[in-house]
């Protein structure tokens, strides 16, 4: 649950839960499921509890209207409250999975959560946005589903990885969705030259994920758990982890580079430079507060990344499953 959402018929308008009932006597057709994440990389559609119950007791709040759409992961907008609820549902599906022999999926159910307002007469659940999952490698076809359950959580598979009731040499088949971006047209842009440059980042992207190899495979999560050293697997599906510390350049302010104790100037055997950053200013409140504690006291974080390593001509870089590095990215302190 949040305590706040968008209305999807305001354009711009968010309703905290407090305000609940003023809202309902100013907008009285305002349906409870005319709603959205205020995150606006999730976006999910949200419905408001006790809606029709003006005399109940308990106080409003926001959720999720459809369990096939969570939050994505690192959603600012969820707290470690309900993303625990989301790690245990997550991992009791894992588990069942696993015992069933059946598939395991990591990734987000990349939605497309138009901005135009519906009339306020409609009902924004019976228009459900449908999810568009993307393979890779030797499969590069797109693959459209209404309904499918997925792990979208690090945070679940870090759980399961690190629970000593699990036997992490099984074997279990497991599928990673890489997020893309959005095929849009020149009409969604103000200018040409914004038009071009997300074309050229869309197609950057596209081309990026086509390299990744072992996206639909069988495999252990002692094989899919990779520790950061100088030999690291280009082009391969991994949750990568290590220690680090963090550097923000003064310059430019939220930019955080990330530095691994196992490396060297974070040089691999190659000579080239593990390049590793993110913006900390999209981190939700729990995961910025471990990032500027360790900036603060040059400490040692334990972190996480879901996705793949590619060699450039300079330098190695990121290949998040999510399209932002941060939604990819998890943070533990050190136990």
């Amino acid at each position: 649950m949040v305590e706040r959402a968008e209305s999807t018929l305001i354009e711009g308008y968010i309703l905290v839960k407090t305000n609940v009932r003023l809202f309902q006597n100013k907008y009285p057709d305002h349906l409870h499921n005319q709603f959205k994440c205020c995150d606006p990389n999730c976006g999910v559609p949200l419905s408001c509890s006790v809606w029709n119950d003006k005399n109940s007791k308990m106080e409003p709040y926001f959720y999720i209207s459809n369990h096939n759409f969570p939050h994505i992961a690192g959603c600012k907008e969820v707290n470690q409250s309900e993303k625990q609820n989301r790690v245990d549902s997550d991992r009791a599906y894992a588990y069942k999975c696993i015992q069933d022999k059946k598939l395991i999926t990591l990734g987000n159910a990349v939605q497309s959560h138009g901005k135009k307002a519906t009339s306020i007469t409609e009902n924004v659940s019976e228009k459900m946005p449908k999810a568009t999952f993307v393979k890779s490698a030797d499969n590069h076809s797109n693959l459209t589903k209404n309904k499918q359950n997925r792990i979208s959580l690090l945070d679940s598979m870090i759980s399961i990885y690190n629970d000593k009731s699990f036997n992490n040499d099984s074997e279990i088949k497991l599928d990673f969705n890489f997020q893309l971006y959005q095929n849009l047209s020149l009409e969604s842009f103000k200018t040409e030259e914004e038009f071009q440059a997300y074309v050229n980042k869309r197609n950057n992207r596209e081309q990026n994920v086509k390299k990744i190899k072992n996206t639909h495979c069988r495999s252990t999560l002692n094989n899919l758990f990779y520790m950061i050293s100088k030999d690291l697997p280009f082009n391969e599906f991994h949750i990568f982890y290590g220690k680090a510390k963090f550097w923000e350049p003064v310059k430019y302010p939220g930019l955080v580079y990330v530095f691994f104790s196992s490396l060297v100037s974070n040089t691999l055997n190659n000579d080239k430079k593990l390049k590793f950053k993110f913006n900390k200013n999209h981190l939700n409140d729990y995961n910025k507060k471990i990032v500027n504690e360790a900036l603060k006291n040059k400490s040692e974080v334990e972190i996480y990344f879901q996705g793949a390593f590619s060699e450039g001509e300079l330098n190695i870089y990121m290949i998040p499953l999510t399209l932002q590095n941060y939604n990819s990215i998890c943070f533990k302190l050190p136990s």
